[in-house]
């Protein structure tokens, strides 16, 4: 009985040991968009930043419930836009997001620190759609000729 116990015991630490936390898409919250993100993926050796502050709620929740302003670091200069995010009425795990026009601010940069920027902005300029998940990421899904995917990692 001793040996059965110690083996289901050892069998189960095992188990335990092997298991990875698995992620887990959240309903869309908005207010969990508040704070700085950083880009974690694509990796790139910039540091790339997302600020979510100045939330406004409007009175017809079902079109546009929620705006950001957005401000963040590049690869090179700052910059900012309005992000607005809708599907307010939905509990599943995505959400409706758009950005207005990107503005930045006018530095010059090594050319492949400009052109990563560029393609950034491209990129974050077609986000149509987020994922929350339970590892503290924000996922934001582009559209266009060659969809994909942005995911931050929470930094304050």
């Amino acid at each position: 009985m001793k040996t059965i116990l110690i083996a289901l015991l050892t069998g189960m630490l095992v188990s335990a040991a092997g298991c990875e936390e698995k992620e887990t898409i959240l309903p869309p919250d908005a207010d969990r968009l508040e704070g700085e993100w950083q880009l974690a993926e694509p990796t790139s050796t910039y540091v790339v930043t997302l600020r979510f502050t100045d939330k406004k709620r409007f009175v017809d929740a079902l079109k546009t419930p929620v705006t950001y302003q957005l401000a963040g670091r590049a690869s090179v200069n700052q910059y900012f836009a309005t992000a607005s995010i809708g599907a307010g009425a939905r509990y599943d795990t995505e959400s409706q997001f758009s950005v207005s026009t990107i503005g930045a601010t006018k530095m010059a940069g090594p050319p492949e620190a400009m052109a990563f920027e560029t393609d950034y902005f491209q990129k974050l300029g077609k986000v149509e759609r987020y994922e929350l998940t339970n590892r503290n990421q924000l996922k934001l899904y582009y559209g266009g000729e060659n969809p994909g995917l942005l995911v931050y990692e929470k930094i304050k």
